[in-house]
Parts: structure tokens; C-alpha cells; sequence
């Protein structure tokens, strides 16, 4: 699965081959399809531990009556899960645009995750924690900041991990701070 994993960051989904997939872990391919009926059911295995793995991380942050407070957690679970399952992040969490209808669609698996953060922007909304704006722009912007970071600290390129926690810390913390009512 690891191996798996780190050819499709490497090359992509289209980079995997069975073939490919057995020379690289050093099996045959008779291996792989005792495991896996082929490729597209090894793809879904790996896509809903990936999910699976997201999924843990945000419902361990817990929902609290100070829904602001939730941001900053949620952010860094995100960040957690993606960490830990690297490998499949951008194939799972880049959204596509629907047909001509150009409605942003999140893949289906992750819709528990997303629903988690949409949920936490209505309750802060109507706690008066945050200015009543569109709760979907909302999303889309802190999903922009979250996503942003979370790809550019996978390629290495945001600093060492004490500077990705920090950047990351203050620019969430900064965002909600924005949005917050000056109750």
C-alpha cells in the first residue's frame, strides 16, 4: 500500500501500474492480484483509508458551544490527516468543476470531513461569533487558506516544522479573527 501510495505522488494515478506496482515492492504481479482484483479496487482501498484517516482526525476534535474556538483545531486535523496519508492528499481534496454548471464538487468521500467545517461555520454564524456572510463563501475561503497550506507543506516548500506549525497557526488564527463580530 505504501508503495502504492508513493508512486501515485510521485506520477499520478496514471503512473501506477500493476507491473510497475510488483517491481517496485519487489513482488510478483500474481501477488498483487491475489490482494486486489486490479487497479481501481486497490485505488479505492487506499482512497477510503486516506478518507478513513481524515475522517478520525476531525472527529477528534470535539464540538464545544464556543464554535469559533473549533477553527484553529479543525485546521490542524486537516493538516494531521493529510500528513498521514500524503501519498493520495491532492487526488482526494482537489475539488473539480461540475459539467457547464461550474458548481465546485468535492469527491464524495470527503464530504464528511467538509461537512464537519460547513457545520462549525453555520453554529459560529448563529452563535454571533462570526459576521453573518454567505456560510459557502465562508468555507470556500478558509477551504482556499487550509488547502493552500496543506500543499505547499507536503512539497516542502512552506520551511521546516516548526515554521510550517507557526505559519500555519497564524494564518488561521488571523483568518477567523477577520471574520470574528467585534462582540
Amino acid at each position: 500500500m505504501r508503495v502504492a501510495g508513493g508512486i501515485i505522488r510521485r506520477e499520478g494515478t496514471e503512473g501506477l501500474t500493476v507491473r510497475g506496482l510488483a517491481a517496485e515492492a519487489g513482488v510478483t504481479t500474481r501477488a498483487i492480484y491475489s490482494l486486489f482484483s486490479g487497479l481501481p479496487e486497490l485505488i479505492g482501498v487506499l482512497c477510503a483509508r486516506s478518507t478513513e484517516a481524515m475522517v478520525r482526525h476531525h472527529e477528534a476534535v470535539p464540538v464545544t458551544d464556543d464554535p469559533i474556538s473549533e477553527f484553529l483545531p479543525l485546521a490542524l486535523a486537516f493538516r494531521s490527516g493529510a500528513q498521514e496519508q500524503a501519498d493520495l492528499y491532492e487526488r482526494l481534496y482537489a475539488p473539480t468543476i461540475a459539467d457547464d454548471r461550474l458548481a465546485v464538487e468535492y469527491p464524495p468521500q470527503v464530504q464528511r470531513t467538509l461537512a464537519r467545517v460547513k457545520d462549525t461555520i453555520r453554529r459560529a454564524i448563529l452563535a454571533g461569533q462570526l459576521r453573518p456572510l454567505d456560510d459557502q463563501e465562508l468555507f470556500q475561503g478558509l477551504w482556499a487558506i487550509v488547502h493552500g497550506l496543506t500543499s505547499l507543506e507536503l512539497r516542502g516548500v512552506l520551511g521546516t516544522p516548526e515554521e510550517c506549525d507557526r505559519i500555519w497557526r497564524g494564518t488561521i488564527t488571523t483568518h477567523v479573527r477577520g471574520l470574528a463580530t467585534s462582540n
